[in-house]
C-alpha cells in the first residue's frame, strides 16, 4: 500500500527504518560534521530573515525559513519540487507563528536532502506539508494567495520562502526538527554562523566535534524537555524557551531586572518582550507609540556559565531590527524572544548531544553594525 500511494504522487520512495547520509552511501559513514550554506534575506525595510536550502522526495532544492524558534518542518505542497511522499493519515494539524502566519497541514513522510560541502545529506523524515496557510503577512483566510503562489511555483512567504525549517528543540504534535535526527555523529548539535563576517558568508554546522565544542568557552544549560526523545538518533528534547537568563534595563534613573525564560529564535527579526501581568517593563523605558524599549536604554542579557564563562550581552536600545531594536508586547507571554540580535554578535552553538547552548563573540568586536543584507529569490 505504501509503495502504491507514493507512485500517485510521483517517483516512488524505498523507506528505511533508520536515516541515510547521501555521501558517504552508509549512515555507519557519515562525516563527523559538514558545514551547510544559509542566506540572510532582506524581507522588507526592517526585517531579515535567513534561509536554508532543502529539497523534498528527491525533487529540487527550494528556499526555507531557518526557525530556531519554532517546531517541525512545514512545507509548501507542488508536485513539481516535491515528487514523492508517504500519507500518514493522521489528523490535520495546525501551527500559528508570531507573525500571525498559520499553517493547516497534513503530516507525511519523505526523504529530506540538504546541501552541504560534502554533498547532500539526506534522511527520510516525519514533516508537514502545507494544505493551507493565512494571517500575518499572508492576509486573512479568505484573501490569502498562499495556495495561489504554490500552484504557480513562487515562493509564498515573504515572497522568498517555501516554508518554515523549524529548527527548536521540542518535540510537538508528533513532529520535531529535522536536524536532531540525522544520521550518525550529525545529529549531535549544530552551530548558526551568521555575523561574523567570515569568508564563505553565513553557515549551518551539522554535528559536533572535539574541536568544535572547545571554541565555545561560554556554555548555558539547555532547560529540559517534557522527556521525549528526537525519532533515529535517541538524543533528548527541550523547552522552547532554552535558556533562563537575567535581563536589566537601565534608563535615567530608571533601573529594571528580572530571569525569565527566553527563546534563542532565527525566526524573530528583533527581541521582544512578551509582557504579562508579573513581567512587566516599567513604563518609563518604552516608548509607547512604538511599542519598543526607548532608545539609548542600557540592556543586559546574562546568565551563569556552565564553562570558563557567563553569557554577557549589553547593548545600548536602538531602533535597528537584528541588531538593537527590543519590541515590547502586551500580549500575557510572560517571556522574551531574543531574536536575530544574538546570531548577529555570536556564533550560537546547539549541543544537543550534551544540553548546552554555546556562544563565541565575533572577533571583529561586531556588534551587528554592519549586516550581512543580502537579497535573494530562488528560481522556480
Amino acid at each position: 500500500m505504501i509503495a502504491r500511494r507514493l507512485l500517485l504522487v510521483g517517483t516512488a520512495l524505498a523507506f528505511a527504518s533508520s536515516a541515510a547520509v547521501a555521501l558517504p552511501a552508509h549512515a555507519a559513514e557519515a562525516p563527523a560534521s559538514v558545514r551547510v550554506p544559509l542566506h540572510v534575506v532582506r524581507i522588507d525595510r526592517r526585517a531579515l530573515k535567513v534561509g536554508i536550502e532543502v529539497a523534498l522526495g528527491g525533487g529540487p532544492k527550494r528556499l526555507y525559513e531557518l526557525d530556531t524558534g519554532a517546531s517541525g518542518f512545514y512545507a509548501a505542497f507542488n508536485r513539481e519540487w516535491w515528487p514523492a511522499f508517504e500519507p500518514l493519515g493522521d489528523p490535520p494539524i495546525t501551527q500559528t507563528y508570531g507573525s500571525g502566519v498559520e499553517y493547516v497541514a497534513s503530516k507525511v513522510r519523505t526523504t529530506v536532502a540538504i546541501p552541504s560541502d560534502q554533498g547532500d545529506v539526506t534522511a527520510e523524515i516525519e514533516v508537514a506539508q502545507i494544505t493551507d496557510a493565512f494571517g500575518g503577512p499572508l492576509g486573512p483566510q479568505d484573501h490569502s494567495t498562499w495556495n495561489e503562489d504554490v500552484a504557480q511555483g513562487e515562493a509564498p512567504l515573504y515572497r522568498h520562502f517555501f516554508g518554515d525549517f523549524g529548527a527548536d528543540l521540542r518535540k510537538k504534535d508528533g513532529l520535531a526538527s529535522v536536524l536532531p535526527q540525522l544520521p550518525g555523529n550529525l545529529s549531535s548539535g549544530f552551530v548558526v554562523e551568521l555575523g561574523c563576517d567570515r569568508r564563505g558568508g553565513p553557515r549551518l554546522v551539522l554535528g559536533l566535534t572535539d574541536a568544535i565544542r572547545a571554541r565555545f568557552r561560554t556554555r548555558v544549560a539547555m532547560q529540559p524537555g517534557n522527556g521525549d526523545t528526537f525519532p533515529h538518533s535517541g538524543l533528548p528534547t527541550y523547552a522552547q524557551q532554552i535558556i533562563e537568563p537575567t535581563l536589566l534595563f537601565s534608563r535615567r534613573g530608571t533601573v529594571q531586572s528580572f530571569t525569565t525564560g527566553a527563546l534563542l529564535d532565527t525566526g524573530a527579526p528583533t527581541t521582544k518582550v512578551h509582557e504579562d501581568d508579573e513581567l512587566k517593563l516599567d513604563r518609563a523605558l518604552v516608548d509607547e507609540g512604538k511599542r519598543i524599549v526607548k532608545p539609548a536604554t542600557y540592556v543586559s542579557i546574562t546568565e551563569d556559565g556552565v564553562g570558563e564563562g557567563d553569557l554577557d550581552l549589553a547593548f545600548l536600545a536602538g531602533q535597528v531590527a537584528a541588531r538593537d531594536r527590543v519590541d515590547v508586547d502586551r500580549d500575557g507571554g510572560g517571556y522574551v524572544n531574543l531574536g536575530l540580535t544574538p546570531f548577529f554578535r555570536y556564533d550560537v552553538m546547539f549541543d544537543v548531544e550534551n544540553g548546552v547552548v554555546g556562544f563565541v563573540p565575533c572577533r571583529n568586536g561586531s556588534s551587528g553594525r554592519q549586516l550581512p543584507l543580502i537579497e535573494r529569490r530562488m528560481e522556480p
